[in-house]
């Protein structure tokens, strides 16, 4: 999931006008669009932790991640209860 959320990031902030390089909210440009397996390790270790964190809060609140049928990465699927 957290590979999965990185790319969903990344292909949000290249729509946007964002580029790889230096951190500059002016500029646009994050140190991090780059694809999942090329993140340094204690980013892809914090990425981890927080769909870990998200998944505790949904079951804090009776939800669970369940897995669905592939989707193209950036669209969203209808899910039933």
């Amino acid at each position: 999931m957290a590979k999965m959320e990185h790319e969903r990031w990344r292909q949000q902030r290249n729509r946007d006008g964002w580029t790889e390089r230096g951190r500059d909210e002016d500029e646009k440009t994050k140190p991090y669009l780059v694809p999942c397996g090329d993140l340094p390790a204690d980013i892809r270790k914090l990425n981890r932790e927080m769909i870990r964190a998200l998944s505790s809060s949904l079951a804090e609140v009776g939800l669970k991640v369940v897995r669905t049928a592939p989707t193209e990465v950036g669209t969203s699927s209808s899910a039933q209860p």
